[in-house]
């Protein structure tokens, strides 16, 4: 019991610092902050955490963890261990779907937008965030789906490219509308599109 107590302290002391911290930042957050929001003592938390730094790694652990699980239930890639050829399909809806799935959480997901906007709010004063905002936004997408584009052109699939500015050209947009945190239903749409739009200008025609 008294171990489950501490996991459910744990998770909550975890929970607050994301609320607080994508409000204000990871700076504008102290640890007497996080703990008065739980309702403990300051001294309290430094059972769970040896201080705010190691509290925010557990934290970003933890949401990036989420995320990759997220996807990998929806049939998405989640890391490059995973097969981009599941992306070789000639079924346009199952297309549509499973790229969306890749996008879904990032519109769906409270607790990424709420990690999104820490890392956000905090970028431009924390050297740290600014490299983990790249991470989680821009380059593991990127290199997801430059591996995704790789595998589509050796398969043939896809006519030959330059596979880094392809996957730039689809992830940028999609980004836009996360900064932007425009609705699920209007990202799904223009996901829609712009998929079939990208498909007419690189896949290659099947006999």
């Amino acid at each position: 019991m008294a171990d489950n107590r501490r996991t459910d302290t744990r998770e909550r002391i975890l929970d607050a610092a994301l609320d607080l911290m994508s409000e204000r930042g990871y700076g504008g957050v102290t640890i007497r902050d996080i703990a008065d929001a739980v309702g403990i003592k300051g001294a309290s938390l430094y059972k769970h955490f040896k201080g705010k730094a190691d509290l925010f790694d557990a934290l970003v652990a933890r949401e990036t963890r989420a995320i990759e699980d997220t996807l990998r239930d929806a049939g998405a890639n989640a890391t490059l261990d995973d097969d981009p050829a599941i992306y070789d399909l000639e079924d346009a809806e199952a297309l549509e779907d499973l790229v969306w799935a890749s996008y879904a959480p990032f519109f769906l997901d409270g607790r990424v937008k709420k990690l999104r906007r820490m890392l956000e709010v905090s970028r431009y004063s924390d050297e740290r965030c600014a490299k983990l905002y790249d991470a989680i936004f821009v380059a593991r997408p990127l290199a997801l789906q430059r591996r995704i584009f790789d595998t589509l052109v050796k398969r043939g699939a896809y006519e030959p490219c330059d596979t880094a500015l392809a996957a730039q050209q689809f992830h940028g947009p999609m980004l836009m509308l996360i900064g932007a945190e425009v609705g699920a239903e209007s990202a799904e749409d223009f996901c829609a599109r712009h998929l079939k739009t990208f498909k007419e200008v690189h896949e290659r025609k099947r006999p």
